[in-house]
């Protein structure tokens, strides 16, 4: 009789920030609302969309991606005084949707009843400084995610506020996707050509965490890249949405983008929560079945 295979048992969770774990977009309550000129008035005093209208402008005259281009406008646009206390203080600002300050605590309890090991990363096109404070501010354990991957800049350290100098990483809406791949081998460096091993073939059953054991949340097309890799490797996509705004998750659902759409509510029993608990109890019986069907075949041979 040959020496079992134990498969994992790990179940993974990945979610988009801005409009998935809190309404709207990051860089606006802290930043955009509150930026003003060398006269003390308002740059963006109509509001947000000003500044995307520019970050647009921005990416087509210099032919740029567009995660750069509100980057590079954010330190233009300071006055190149922008600085890490800023990017943190607008992570004060941040607010996150209800029932988020339990979610990981249920979510994780239900998974361990289900035989399953539970991790929780964020991919992001937002920026890292913010959702880092965010995660102070909440007072979410450090070890709550596995990891965070977000845009983030580069400081001057000689400069005792920390003055931004420039981007340092961006991450794009199909760069997300190499993320959930290094996440799905295990090989969690936040820098994607450190490691060559990563860049290996690895069949699913000897990943760390399989595709099929992903549940992904989003909120629009800008996570369709990986809710696409996803689905297409038997793994599951959520898309979340604000009460009255279902018009995008409705779409995605028609396309087959999502396996299900549910409002942003992460409470006790929430339609959002019966629904994720139904994709860990299909994923433990999966795995259930997975690992007997592989003893069953090892005893045979």
């Amino acid at each position: 009789m040959n020496q079992t295979t134990k498969l994992s048992n790990k179940i993974t969770f990945i979610y988009d920030f801005d409009g998935t774990l809190s309404p709207g977009n990051m860089q606006e309550k802290g930043f955009i609302e509150k930026l003003t000129n060398n006269l003390g008035e308002l740059v963006y005093d109509k509001g947000p969309s000003g500044f995307w209208g520019q970050v647009k402008e921005y990416a087509e005259k210099h032919n740029a991606d567009e995660i750069l281009s509100y980057m590079n406008l954010m330190i233009e646009k300071s006055n190149r005084t922008l600085t890490e206390k800023m990017l943190n203080n607008c992570g004060k600002e941040v607010r996150l949707f209800k029932g988020l300050d339990t979610w990981f605590k249920r979510i994780n309890q239900y998974s361990k009843k289900k035989k399953l090991d539970p991790q929780h990363f964020i991919v992001s096109s937002g920026l890292k400084e913010i959702i880092d404070q965010v995660i102070v501010e909440k007072k979410f354990k450090k070890t709550c995610f596995e990891g965070i991957y977000a845009c983030s800049f580069v400081y001057d350290e000689k400069h005792k506020d920390k003055t931004v100098k420039g981007p340092g990483l961006s991450i794009s809406a199909s760069q997300k996707v190499q993320y959930i791949f290094r996440i799905s081998k295990g090989y969690h460096d936040i820098y994607l050509s450190r490691d060559k091993e990563s860049k290996s073939f690895k069949s699913q059953d000897n990943r760390i965490a399989p595709f099929e054991q992903m549940i992904y949340f989003g909120d629009g097309p800008t996570d369709v890249p990986c809710m696409a890799v996803i689905k297409e490797r038997n793994g599951h996509s959520i898309c979340v949405y604000e009460e009255k705004k279902n018009d995008t998750a409705k779409e995605l659902l028609q396309d087959k983008r999502v396996d299900i759409i549910a409002p942003a509510d992460y409470s006790k029993n929430s339609e959002l929560e019966k629904c994720t608990k139904v994709i860990i109890d299909k994923i433990a019986a999966k795995v259930v079945f997975k690992q007997l069907k592989l003893d069953n075949q090892n005893t045979k041979l």
